[in-house]
């Protein structure tokens, strides 16, 4: 930047108040309306296995999105950004 140009802000502390992308928002209240809101997909019951179901077809979308090179097997989903980071870290180690 040269002198007497304006700076915009930029915020790179989000946290838990990143606004989310409309998308994200439809898929939840989607999935907040279904039967399998809340349900454990390691339960052994039918709705447990459709949950289980349902995130493995998850998983292979989110892995076809990236490309021939990563494998459902390789998609984890977690908690939140403390819980990927350290899994990240712990991965590089």
């Amino acid at each position: 930047m040269t002198a007497g140009q304006n700076r915009i802000p930029v915020n790179l502390d989000y946290a838990a108040s990143t606004p989310m992308r409309a998308e994200a928002l439809l898929a939840q209240r989607e999935y907040d309306d279904s039967e399998l809101a809340g349900v454990n997909p390691n339960s052994l019951h039918s709705l447990g296995r459709k949950a289980a179901t349902r995130l493995e077809v998850a998983r292979r979308e989110i892995a076809r999105s990236f490309g021939a090179r990563v494998r459902p097997s390789e998609i984890v989903l977690t908690n939140g950004g403390t819980e990927a980071n350290q899994l990240a870290l712990l991965g590089l180690a």
